[in-house]
């Protein structure tokens, strides 16, 4: 039987990077074909700078999935409130924010065997679960990937600081401490250059054209409807049908189109096969 997985991810929509939907449909991808029980979609709470810009968690790209793959996983969206000390559990917060935290004990409780947690985004919310019931993670806690931060030596004051790190910073640290194995996979090396790819870091890229070519109609519909920055409600139709025609193409034709010869930045998708 496959390990039960969740899934945490700074997935918007407009996206602010579209890795997390290259990485959610690796996810899918993997529990269609039996590699992993997909329990949950935990999305963080968009930060300042995110809802300044109308990010908002993109739920509709997981129904997308769930109705191609013929699956059910939930979604949840995370707390809006940083953690501020190592120690936080943020029990007395309201129930809106409770929502990640919850997600990931109820699985841990209700699953026959230890659970796989991937984190791709911030780790404000399986920090705060963490701390909650520290014994839950030991016990039933197979290993959490933490896609996040530099594989340097030293970090020298003034350098950039990587952003799933910048997001929460005390919630990082408290990662290090959870009582369960941490597979730590920083997206960067020593620098943080989008065009190397280095020993200690795991950023590569591939050219987007190469990987949808081979896909079906609907899967490729979804990468359009992402790419495209589309913000409608008709999710749906969208994946099944591509959008309106326009000049003998179909919006998502057209997408794929201007985004297949560009390359893709992605972070996360060593930690995936590994579990898997």
């Amino acid at each position: 039987m496959p390990r039960p997985w969740i899934h945490q991810t700074d997935l918007f929509r407009p996206h602010a990077d579209p890795d997390d939907h290259w990485d959610l449909a690796c996810v899918f991808a993997l529990a269609r074909a039996g590699k992993a029980d997909l329990r949950g979609v935990l999305i963080d709470y968009p930060p300042d700078w995110a809802i300044e810009k109308g990010l908002d968690p993109d739920v509709a790209a997981v129904a997308q999935m769930n109705y191609f793959h013929g699956l059910a996983a939930p979604v949840v969206v995370g707390s809006s409130i940083p953690i501020q000390k190592k120690a936080d559990t943020q029990k007395t917060a309201a129930q809106a924010d409770r929502g990640g935290v919850e997600l990931i004990l109820r699985t841990l409780r209700s699953a026959a065997e230890p659970v796989v947690i991937h984190m791709v985004g911030s780790c404000r919310d399986v920090a705060l679960a963490a701390n909650c019931a520290p014994e839950l993670f030991r016990e039933k806690c197979a290993g959490i990937y933490l896609n996040a931060g530099s594989g340097e030596l030293s970090h020298p004051p003034g350098k950039v600081i990587e952003y799933n790190v910048q997001v929460n910073p005390a919630a990082y640290s408290a990662m290090f401490q959870i009582p369960c194995p941490i597979y730590w996979a920083p997206c960067w090396g020593e620098t943080i250059d989008a065009t190397v790819a280095e020993e200690w870091g795991t950023y590569w890229q591939f050219r987007q054209g190469d990987v949808w070519d081979a896909l079906p109609a609907q899967l490729q519909n979804y990468f359009a409807y992402a790419l495209g920055r589309f913000c409608r409600s008709d999710w749906l139709s969208f994946l099944r049908r591509g959008g309106e025609i326009r000049d003998g193409l179909s919006q998502a034709q057209g997408v794929l189109a201007e985004f297949g010869p560009k390359d893709r930045k992605m972070w996360s998708t060593a930690g995936f096969l590994h579990a898997a």
